[in-house]
């Protein structure tokens, strides 16, 4: 008894020993008068702070590091649905009949559509197009901006709690190789894969600063030079404390997300498995440029055909349903490496790129339809 009263004692002049300091250092700040970081300044390179204090579309998430909001925005570009899908406009209403084949389309901005309006998104046209060869079916479009693998198996979990699907599709990009990193939720340890939460992430904590409406956090010198000190520290955009690696190699890299692929797919087949779930997950890697524009033309073709035959390499060894819909896309006429190639948005226009034009998505959801069509019945 008198121990743990010692260990309480112990703890609480730890605790205002801290907190006295804390109080020392901030009126410190302010006797000084030092100005404060802008984290939305060029300068700290995070030019996404504004819009996040702002655009209430993305909100932090303790699990996910961010999720898109349900049934926020009202324009032709974002906005999104009860399950923070983003709207399609052919599915207005949420009864579905019975005989309707439910298909989830899960991935990051490529198959959100970044750049193009609702209707001309790669998963709008690959619905209308099962539906125009007389398939009855229904896609939800759970693509979210900046997503990893990680995030998309976290929701893809969250999503077949409530719903069940007869088809999923998960779409995978080259930049997945430095998202399973950037965003890491899941690290491979002796003792198997360790889940991590999204509050550990930069990305939330910065997010969760700029939204914050508590007058402590946001007039705060302690916190805002704490969060400096811990974006300097980590010198990136996105990372996840004890889970993202520093400096990864391209082939620690490929090899981390390898070991999530075939961890996340065991998993999901056990509980298709558990649940009598006739549920078929296929895989399609979509078309990639990136910013991979800004080095030489033989680099740069170098490492896309490495990761991309690598990543071809390891999806048929594992004998997943898998299409590379980037190389077929190619064959079709439009170069990926090429910045010109009608397929891709105008940089002009957009400032990016990297992602799929309407016509480019249109494209795009042809292929994928013709190849998943005879697995539907």
């Amino acid at each position: 008894m008198k121990f743990t009263k010692k260990i309480i004692s112990l703890l609480t002049i730890i605790i205002f020993s801290i907190l006295l300091s804390l109080l020392v250092v901030e009126v410190g700040f302010r006797v000084l008068a030092i100005p404060k970081i802008n984290f939305s300044s060029t300068t700290f390179s995070d030019l996404l702070y504004q819009s996040w204090k702002s655009d209430q579309l993305f909100v932090p998430s303790g699990d996910r590091i961010i999720r898109m909001a349900s049934n926020v925005g009202t324009d032709n570009y974002w906005r999104s649905e009860s399950h923070g899908f983003r709207f399609n406009p052919n599915n207005i209403t949420e009864n579905v009949p019975l005989q309707t084949q439910k298909i989830l389309m899960i991935g990051d901005s490529f198959t959100y559509g970044d750049g193009v309006k609702h209707d001309e998104a790669y998963p709008v046209k690959f619905e209308n197009n099962l539906l125009n060869v007389g398939k009855n079916v229904r896609v939800d479009n759970a693509g979210v901006p900046g997503y990893g693998p990680d995030q998309e198996y976290i929701y893809l979990n969250e999503l077949l709690r409530v719903r069940q699907y007869d088809v999923i599709v998960w779409n995978i990009n080259l930049n997945d190789l430095w998202d399973a990193n950037a965003s890491c939720l899941f690290r491979k340890t002796p003792f198997g894969l360790i889940r991590f939460p999204g509050w550990m992430n930069t990305h939330y904590i910065l997010m969760s600063y700029a939204r914050s409406t508590n007058p402590v956090l946001v007039h705060s010198y302690v916190v805002n030079y704490f969060l400096a000190g811990m974006r300097g520290f980590v010198g990136k955009d996105r990372f996840t404390y004890g889970c993202s690696k520093f400096s990864p190699t391209g082939d620690e890299q490929f090899y981390d997300f390898t070991e999530k692929i075939i961890f996340f797919n065991e998993s999901l087949k056990r509980y298709f498995q558990k649940y009598a779930l006739p549920t078929k997950l296929v895989y399609v890697l979509t078309p990639f440029r990136g910013d991979f524009h800004a080095q030489s033309g033989s680099q740069q073709r170098a490492f896309l055909n490495t990761a991309e035959d690598n990543i071809d390499r390891f999806m048929n060894d594992k004998g997943y349903a898998y299409l590379n819909a980037s190389k077929t896309m190619v064959s079709l006429g439009a170069p990926i490496i090429d910045p010109s190639a009608e397929f891709f948005l105008d940089e002009k226009e957009f400032g990016d790129y990297s992602h799929l034009n309407a016509t480019g998505n249109a494209v795009f959801a042809k292929l994928i339809a013709e190849w998943i069509a005879p697995i539907l019945q």
